[in-house]
């Protein structure tokens, strides 16, 4: 039994545009298939940021690639866009909302430097994709900074969510059951316990990370994944580090701090439409100036 047998496979090709080509990597953890496309500028190229999608999105999504070349040409920047597992043209291995996404991220990684791709590398990254990144910036000095838009808490979190959302009226009384039964399936597909090694709070690394990645969270008030869980892996990043955490929206403004943690009021899980983060007023100021900062 595949519990995700609807996540859209059949996507459309890379995006028809000047300077695109295609992207094909091998995942660090179990080599599987990893597809999507590159970018890079025609001028001078001062580092390299890779744009990761959401749960049953995928990377040629029309509505995401036009902005993520836009913003990589805003700042001189080459960029990696790819289809996580089980997503668009990318390998069967079944999702695992952390730790398997993370080595897909590593296994681009790797590609993208062999292909000259240059550093720093810098990941903006929703909802399934910002576990990801989190994941794979813990263990990985190659990662600059991490952008980290509706990120849910950890991967049995994650699932519960999306069994919540399956079901409906007094079948929600079965959501305990459910995540369980669900998460041991995962977790029997991989042969041990994947699901609770994506959780980034059990590495203590994060408390006071040797590498100094800029970690930028921006939430919803009203998101289904609850900012407040979420809050709580925000808190454990740096949590050894006096000052760490920002004051401001704006981190090219705020020097010493290594990590943000934004509240959009009123904003929801971009799931389910409506007014999100990704349409308030200031993302698009914040990502500009997070990406100034990870670039001094």
């Amino acid at each position: 039994m595949n519990p995700f047998s609807y996540i859209a496979r059949n996507v459309p090709d890379i995006p028809e545009h000047l300077g695109v080509e295609p992207f094909t990597a091998t995942s660090h953890g179990d080599s599987s298939l990893v597809e999507g496309w590159s970018w890079k500028p025609a001028g001078e190229i001062k580092g390299t940021i890779f744009c990761l999608h959401g749960f049953t999105d995928h990377c040629r999504n029309p509505g995401s690639w036009p902005h993520w070349i836009s913003l990589a040409a805003k700042h001189d920047l080459a960029l990696v866009a790819f289809d996580f597992r089980h997503h668009g043209r990318s390998g069967d291995r079944w999702p695992t909302f952390g730790s398997g996404e993370a080595w897909d991220l590593l296994g681009a990684m790797d590609r993208a430097e062999e292909l000259g791709f240059p550093l720093p590398y810098i990941v903006s990254a929703a909802s399934l994709g910002a576990m990801a990144a989190q994941r794979a910036a813990a263990v990985d000095g190659r990662i600059r900074g991490c952008f980290l838009a509706e990120p849910p808490q950890c991967p049995w979190h994650a699932v519960g969510c999306a069994v919540w959302n399956g079901l409906s009226g007094v079948k929600k009384l079965l959501v305990p059951l459910a995540t369980i039964g669900g998460g041991k399936l995962i977790n029997a597909h991989y042969g041990w316990d994947i699901l609770s090694d994506g959780d980034v709070r059990r590495n203590p690394a994060i408390r006071n990370p040797s590498h100094q990645p800029l970690m930028f969270f921006v939430m919803g008030t009203n998101d289904e994944f609850e900012i407040h869980k979420t809050r709580m892996v925000y808190d454990a990043w740096y949590e050894d580090v006096p000052g760490a955490q920002g004051t401001g929206m704006f981190p090219a403004d705020d020097r010493n701090a290594q990590k943000w943690f934004i509240e959009v009021e009123g904003a929801q899980h971009s799931s389910r439409g409506g007014y999100t983060v990704f349409g308030w007023e200031h993302f698009g100021v914040c990502m500009d100036s997070f990406l100034r900062r990870c670039l001094e």
